[in-house]
């Protein structure tokens, strides 16, 4: 049995491929986060935690969640996923899970 979330698939493979990418690219680790739009801090931290994986010790970590209400939106007919300041996603209720995370696969892949 384990504790904490759920490991996701996607953000693991999503990561392993940009470490990957990065150690071929030759760049710093600023350069390539800026070159691909990705906070270093989170590259950092996804660095750290793959090679403890790769260890046989997996930490526990908490990502942060802030649920804001916008009471001029009507927000009961979706659930809005921002992606980074340009991409929104809305998800409307019902949505195919499959879909949803295809959908989501394809947004994380990058582009070495």
């Amino acid at each position: 049995m384990t504790l904490g979330r759920p490991r996701d698939p996607h953000k693991r493979h999503f990561w392993t491929q940009h470490l990957q990418c990065w150690n071929d690219s030759g760049l710093s680790v600023r350069d390539y986060c800026r070159t691909h739009r990705l906070h270093e801090h989170t590259f950092y931290h996804w660095r750290k935690k793959l090679r403890t994986a790769s260890t046989g010790t997996t930490p526990i970590t908490f990502l942060p969640l802030e649920v804001i209400h916008h009471p001029d939106k009507d927000t009961r007919h979706y659930l809005e996923l921002v992606l980074d300041q340009r991409r929104i996603l809305r998800i409307p209720p019902g949505v195919d899970r499959d879909t949803l995370s295809t959908v989501l696969a394809l947004l994380e892949e990058p582009s070495c």
